[in-house]
């Protein structure tokens, strides 16, 4: 018995010994069996295994005084390692990085900026944080886990977007209860109306907590907080794609579900299709949109709807009124708060692919525009919101008022188009008249007139990442812009200069790739015109005194209509590097033009190499060759810059590698769009496999070197050329 019970308080010990930590700092490490806990003692750092043991170790955050462990936070969900043997460290740049049992990195964070003397602490909110350690500023935070949320959103924690720094926080459930991995959208909240989400009219002021939504120019996100500060909830999106409220009850020792989303069939993410409309009240609960029919009567009538509805229009359109709904999908929609209901009619009517509208906020304000399907659409009996739905004219009888307004106005604009050319002719034939032996001044003379109006397009541009152009002066030949004054000039005197170049971190660098994406999509997205720059280069991003970049020289853009995409064009005009091949071989020009030059852009950025000046001395292969070529040996890290080798984010390095490998690509189809761009930067979330890039050229480098000192009188400052009569 004394034996047994010996025996007993060594196992009882061994299984004990595990020891716990409140901080970790440079030269200490925590070990898999080791854990670090919160001050207040309500959340534990450590590792562990998800379900069965096969699922591999995580290291996670969870709460420490429940014994059902509950995971809230993964570190590397997507990497895990199959062994005891892990260790937590931060190294000198305050960068946290997991080793498995060969010491090698399988996760690490993207420390932004460099803190003194970095420690890493799990603060009592569930929070790891990467801080200052100097006591004289302990609040200087360079990484946090709140930032890169796993499937928990806990108390203070923000979802949603920091437009300062292109951060997107976002919830992923874990496939399953041993796979962490992420799956596809199953249902939709609805966007913010003003008071709460349009899909959730159920979700009233209670006693638990208070939830916020905030957007401005720097944030949008939605958070929340607990009333009683002794309620234990959180709010998780489980591994059936379901986003369910808990709250931890004492009594029974488990989590009681106070709310869950989605709560019916017409929950389920685009159950209708496009422009169709769910009703859980109706048999089937799916139709159509007043004035639309299927597009596939067939599979519509045996219940299947994913194709959805498609409008059935023979003329001029107007809109109709749904009340009670919940809003469409928001991905591809635009938002103005500063107009109203009126004006944002005749901001959709004056564009062809706008849909629809709405006020953003539902007690009246605010403009809120579709540009393609309307998807994930649902009537409710209570609640929900006005929406206007763009008809055509034969199912707009009962508002004839409209439809003659709206003719008139088509009439006002012809009527204006046909005196403005009428006098453009008339401009033209006394010019012809008068000078019809000095045609050249007369082209010269048109051109001025169009330059001009595109000053003026230009100058109604307003975002942080694109130079404010003042003025322009033009007299005779001369030309003058009057740009804002950039302290740091442009981005090729730091990155092309060997001692300035030691000024550009990688922090900068990574700041520098997202300002531009963050300019190019106002650009493509966001401005009242889809505008082409066609001359993106390093000497064109000018940096303020804070180092922010902001894109410049608009001599060159193209102005699209938001129905346009492409256009073809035989005077081809920008910078050889940075043309895409289609731009450069055919003629043709498109948003995704501006992808490749940004991709080209983004790789120099990382390498600090000339595109049209690089020949690698032992394969002869251009700068886009010889960036694949790593790549696809798994070398892709060998392209930073060597300056950078020691203080960079080498995961964060290569997705930027990766994105711009996607940007590149030979076929503008694959290549993905600004958005897309903006996204991937900012996220976690893996990224397909890029195809061979354009221009793929090997050379010899010896005639490279000859050929290159021959014509480096004007590629060497990276002259803007133009070609004329290309085909």
């Amino acid at each position: 018995m004394g034996l047994t019970m010996l025996f007993c308080s060594l196992l009882l010990y061994t299984l004990s010994i595990s020891t716990a930590q409140d901080s970790i700092t440079p030269g200490q490490s925590m070990k898999d069996g080791e854990t670090l806990i919160s001050a207040g003692g309500s959340f534990e750092l450590g590792f562990f295994s998800q379900g069965n043991s096969s699922s591999g170790r995580f290291l996670g955050i969870w709460y420490r005084k429940i014994r059902s462990r509950t995971a809230v936070w993964v570190a590397n969900r997507e990497t895990p390692f199959w062994n005891t043997f892990g260790v937590l460290t931060v190294d000198e740049q305050g960068f946290l990085l997991l080793k498995n049992g060969t010491n090698s990195i399988v996760w690490s964070s993207n420390t932004s900026g460099t803190p003194q003397n970095p420690v890493a602490q799990l603060l009592d909110s569930g929070n790891l944080v990467v801080k200052d350690g100097n006591g004289s500023n302990p609040e200087n935070i360079s990484w946090k886990s709140f930032d890169f949320p796993y499937d928990t959103l806990l108390p203070g924690m923000k979802l949603g977007w920091n437009l300062n720094l292109g951060l997107n926080r976002f919830l992923l459930s874990w496939k399953s209860i041993d796979d962490p991995t992420m799956h596809k959208i199953q249902s939709r909240f609805g966007s913010w109306n003003g008071l709460q989400c349009t899909g959730t009219p159920q979700q009233k002021p209670n006693s638990v907590f208070d939830f916020m939504f905030v957007s401005n120019e720097h944030e949008i996100y939605y958070s929340y907080d607990l009333k009683n500060s002794s309620v234990v909830s959180r709010l998780v999106l489980s591994e059936r794609g379901i986003a369910e409220r808990h709250i931890w009850t004492d009594r029974t020792q488990s989590w009681t579900l106070f709310f869950g989303m989605p709560i019916d069939q017409c929950d389920t993410y685009a159950l209708c299709g496009p422009y169709g409309s769910c009703n859980i009240n109706n048999y089937p609960v799916c139709a159509c949109l007043e004035g639309f029919v299927p597009k596939s009567p067939a599979e519509w009538n045996v219940s299947d709807w994913s194709n959805g509805t498609q409008l059935n229009c023979h003329g001029g359109d107007g809109f109709r009124k749904h009340i009670g709904m919940k809003l469409p999908d928001t991905s591809s929609s635009w938002v103005d708060k500063s107009i109203g209901l009126k004006e944002c009619e005749e901001l959709c009517l004056r564009n062809c692919s706008c849909m629809a509208y709405a006020n953003s906020d539902i007690r009246g304000s605010g403009c809120l525009l579709w540009f393609d399907d309307l998807i994930d659409l649902r009537k409710f009996t209570e609640g929900g919101q006005d929406l206007y739905i763009r008809m055509a004219a034969s199912e707009l009888a009962p508002i004839e008022a409209k439809g003659q307004s709206n003719e008139r106005r088509k009439v006002a604009i012809v009527v204006s188009c046909l005196v403005i050319v009428a006098g453009l002719l008339a401009v033209r034939l006394v010019l012809w008249i008068r000078r019809q032996k000095l045609l050249q001044q007369e082209t010269l003379i048109v051109q001025k007139i169009f330059f001009i109006f595109e000053v003026i397009l230009i100058a109604k541009l307003q975002h942080r990442n694109l130079v404010k152009l003042f003025g322009c002066c033009i007299q005779g030949d001369e030309k003058m812009l009057i740009y804002e004054f950039m302290l740091n000039k442009s981005l090729d005197s730091f990155l092309f200069d060997e001692t300035r170049s030691k000024f550009l971190g990688w922090n900068i660098r990574f700041h520098v790739i997202g300002g531009i994406a963050r300019g190019l999509l106002y650009l493509h997205q966001n401005s009242k015109l889809r505008i082409i720059h066609r001359d993106l280069k390093a000497s064109n991003i000018l940096l303020d005194s804070d180092m922010n970049p902001k894109t410049s020289d608009f001599g060159l853009t193209r102005t699209f209509g938001q129905d346009q995409s492409a256009a073809n064009t035989e005077r081809v005009v920008g910078t050889y590097g940075y043309m895409s091949p289609e731009y450069i071989v055919d003629g043709l020009f498109s948003v995704k033009s501006n992808v490749f030059s940004f991709g080209l852009l983004g790789l120099q950025i990382i390498c600090r190499k000339r595109s049209q000046k690089f020949c690698h001395s032992g394969h002869g292969l251009n700068l886009l060759a010889h960036a694949w070529r790593l790549w696809m040996e798994e070398r892709a890290i060998e392209l930073l810059d060597p300056l950078l080798r020691n203080s960079c984010s080498v995961p964060q390095v290569l997705r930027c590698i990766h994105v711009g490998l996607l940007c590149v690509q030979r076929l503008p189809l694959e290549t993905p769009d600004m958005s897309a761009v903006f996204v991937m930067l900012g996220s976690e979330s893996p990224l397909p496999q890029p195809m061979p890039p354009g221009f793929y050229i090997e050379r010899n480098p010896f005639d490279a070197e000859l050929s290159s000192s021959k014509v480096g009188t004007w590629s060497r400052n990276e002259i803007t050329t133009t070609l004329l009569e290309l085909r």
